[in-house]
């Protein structure tokens, strides 16, 4: 199940465009009104869904769709309790950490190693000197990869431990034509890749109309009529 809603306050266009969606899904419409993000998951757990659909706006329109999964935070949620408790028995147990071990041993070998270049056994202008030179320099260019990896992992990392699904999509307009749905549920159908990867965040139950979904926008077809377009910003 999904709940569509919108930003705090919104315009009457996204509301009625919100609404429209919902209806087209087959999902529960929330009325967000002032109420922040955390008291509209609360709403949505307790409504028994599983995803939230926001339809941002921005002056009065809306400018973005984005998707919260409920089930994809509460795992990552699991996760990271559960990887904070290894690491707490770990340094309760007076062991250390992997990463902290291989660090220290990587600083000892680099103190070991400055010792032996103080003590002359690389002589100015020697071939050894040339060597080091060059062992310096592999070693720079291995410390860069490694932190351009670090900062890779890092960032993918941080879209893990979120709930909030790929891809936001941006909306360049939309037109809306007064006319009430009065069946839920649609089929969806795509048109490209793009349409494809937005029809992924869609949780729709089976119906009368239809969603077609490619990278020019979002239709909404009831009876062979066109409810509502929106037009995507790619």
């Amino acid at each position: 199940m999904m709940l569509v809603t919108t930003s705090r306050k919104p315009g009457q266009l996204t509301r009625a465009m919100a609404r429209t969606v919902a209806d087209a899904l087959g999902a529960a419409y929330l009325n967000r009104g002032k109420a922040g993000v955390d008291a509209v998951m609360a709403q949505a757990e307790k409504a028994g869904a599983k995803r939230v659909l926001f339809i941002w706006e921005r002056k009065g329109n809306p400018s973005r769709m984005v998707v919260f999964d409920l089930e994809k935070a509460a795992q990552n949620a699991d996760t990271q309790e559960k990887a904070g408790e290894g690491r707490q028995r770990t340094v309760q147990s007076g062991q250390k950490h992997p990463e902290n071990q291989e660090n220290e041993e990587t600083a000892e070998k680099e103190k070991n190693k400055k010792i032996k270049e103080s003590d002359g056994e690389n002589e100015p202008g020697s071939q050894g000197e040339e060597k080091t030179d060059e062992n310096d320099r592999n070693r720079d260019e291995s410390q860069e990869n490694d932190a351009l990896n670090e900062s890779e992992i890092q960032g993918g990392q941080k879209e893990e431990e979120s709930g909030w699904l790929t891809p936001e999509v941006g909306i360049r307009g939309a037109v809306y034509h007064r006319r009430p749905i009065r069946h839920k549920g649609a089929t969806i159908q795509t048109q490209d890749a793009f349409g494809e990867a937005v029809a992924s965040l869609l949780h729709s139950q089976k119906g009368p109309n239809q969603i077609v979904l490619s990278r020019f926008g979002l239709k909404v077809i009831v009876d062979s009529e066109l409810v509502l377009e929106l037009k995507f910003r790619v």
